[in-house]
């Protein structure tokens, strides 16, 4: 990908970003011939982002761009800082990033945390779930001066699949489907980056290969990338990675595995398995890149959205509801109402048997087509991570049941009824 394509948004926003206390400092690059500087980062290490060896030098920014790199004089500019023993680097760019979720609170919009550790650049509309009218909200935003980092977006299937056929599980008539291209080519017009899927989760599940590829043929003209958060890693980790990649090559865009990595105990010692399959699309001359994260667990959604209802209609018209939300076409205002309903129907089942068991089902062996972490995992490979509930956080899931005297269902009911 080309790299000014990656940020079709506000790329001369926010200037320079100095991060003393950390190792890295973010810096948009420019030109000037005057001698005379606002600022001076004297011995600091370059690493400049191109892949040459780092080197020792200063560097002197004017009106917010670089202007010069060298050994220059301190005499020359307004203000100097001695970086010794620290990094000077190019504006880190985060290629797979869900920081958009911080951008609905004031207090938070700033992104202080990426900024910290370099980060200048997020890509959003990962997993398939960022629409085009979130996408405009985050122009705005950027251009209103009220997000701390720059941006870039990918269109997201599930955003586009649920607004024109909702959680239909089935193919789209010609018409939907001329629908959906329709939405992923404004998307492409306002600068959106690519189309990214989330076929793990509903209702991208319910698409087939064919589907997928007819909207990323639409992102084709666009120097595009086809950035998947692949089928079904857990139990069909190989598959689900060929998969992405024919979709890329068969609708002529570059293909992004996204946090590439070999999940569940079923898929211990396969990574290398990935990176041959990898290396071969490389030797074929496809163009594929691929993200992933350092840490040797998922923290993928609140315990409610672990849980499917049981197959009344209070209980689907919940779960849209709640999938709406998740994926931005539901009114962020409505939270609290949702969270209140979840936890009222959660909270009735008690009383309906029937329906409690047809519940526990749906959330332990799901219909087809239908990704549930309990079912894929187990309940022995989950951790609490946070809680209100005094002791359960950093229990395991059956360690913490097995305590209270109850099933592992009934502890995610437990907790789902206490803290929405």
């Amino acid at each position: 990908m080309k790299p000014e394509k990656y940020i079709p948004f506000f790329k001369e926003k926010l200037g320079i970003a100095i991060i003393a206390s950390a190792t890295s400092i973010a810096v948009i690059s420019g030109a000037a011939t005057a001698e005379q500087y606002d600022l001076l980062f004297k011995n600091g290490t370059i690493i400049d982002g191109t892949g040459a060896a780092r080197y020792q030098a200063d560097v002197a920014i004017l009106n917010g761009r670089i202007a010069k790199i060298g050994q220059l004089q301190s005499k020359n500019a307004d203000k100097v800082i001695d970086i010794s023993g620290l990094v000077l680097a190019p504006g880190f760019i985060d290629t797979h990033s869900h920081a958009d979720g911080a951008l609905s609170s004031k207090e938070t919009a700033g992104i202080e945390g990426f900024l910290r550790q370099g980060v200048t650049t997020g890509l959003y509309g990962v997993d398939g779930h960022t629409s085009l009218t979130q996408i405009k909200k985050y122009a705005l935003l950027g251009e209103k001066g009220g997000m701390g980092i720059n941006f870039m977006s990918h269109i997201g299937h599930n955003a586009v699949r649920l607004e024109v056929m909702g959680t239909e599980n089935r193919a789209p008539t010609a018409d939907e489907l001329n629908k959906m291209k329709d939405i992923v080519k404004q998307a492409m017009d306002f600068g959106a980056t690519g189309l990214s899927t989330g076929l793990m989760y509903q209702p991208g599940s319910f698409a087939k290969t064919e589907e997928i590829i007819e909207l990323a043929k639409v992102t084709a003209p666009y120097d595009a990338v086809y950035d998947s958060h692949v089928r079904d890693p857990a139990n069909n980790l190989l598959t689900s990675h060929n998969e992405a990649l024919n979709i890329a090559t068969t609708a002529g865009v570059e293909a992004h595995l996204g946090h590439i990595k070999a999940v569940g105990g079923k898929n211990f010692g396969k990574g290398p398995d990935i990176v041959k399959l990898v290396e071969a699309g490389l030797s074929d001359g496809k163009t594929i890149t691929a993200d992933l994260y350092p840490y040797d667990g998922a923290a993928t959604a609140p315990i409610f959205a672990l849980l499917y209802p049981a197959n009344d209609e209070i209980g689907r018209s919940i779960f849209k509801r709640a999938m709406a939300l998740m994926t931005g076409q539901g009114d962020p205002s409505k939270v609290d109402e949702l969270v209140t309903d979840v936890q009222a129907y959660w909270t009735s089942l008690g009383d309906k048997p029937e329906l409690l068991a047809q519940a526990k089902v749906n959330s332990e062996a799901p219909p087809s087509k239908v990704y549930s972490w309990i079912e894929t995992v187990g309940y022995k490979s989950m951790r609490i991570v946070t809680s209100s509930q005094p002791g359960y956080a950093g229990e395991m899931v059956l360690d913490l049941a097995n305590k209270l005297g109850m099933t592992p269902f009934e502890l995610f009911r437990t907790i789902t009824i206490k803290e929405g």
